[in-house]
């Protein structure tokens, strides 16, 4: 098993805890005051609803990231996850050299994958 596979597994369990975390603040921010809030209860229901929903399918995406299988699609499968971790400018350092050698032969070897 090539080494990026397992700073890649390193990677979607990471961002999977950060996303169980942000159902967690998701929760929070349903419990706060409309008055603190400064909105209206319906605006913190929605936010808060939709927050929950995003993370957990973010954390479900990424916790099964973790044990992807070395099949060609899986490889396709990480690429999105990195690419997705490319949008926050705090996981940049970290995701440009994981692609960097998520692109290289042992990767695309180790998944069975065929370059042209």
């Amino acid at each position: 098993m090539p080494q990026t596979i397992i700073w890649f597994r390193v990677y979607s369990i990471f961002l999977a805890l950060v996303y169980v975390a942000c159902i967690a603040g998701g929760a929070f921010f349903l419990t706060l005051d409309p008055s603190e809030a400064e909105m209206p209860e319906t605006w913190i229901a929605v936010f808060g609803w939709l927050f929950i929903l995003m993370s957990l399918i973010f954390a479900i995406g990424f916790g099964l990231g973790a044990f992807l299988p070395p099949k060609p699609w899986a490889w396709v499968y990480g690429m999105v996850l990195i690419c997705i971790g490319m949008t926050s400018a705090l996981f940049l350092p970290f995701c440009i050299p994981l692609l960097i050698f998520w692109l290289k032969d042992p990767v695309n070897e180790w998944f069975g994958r065929k370059r042209p």
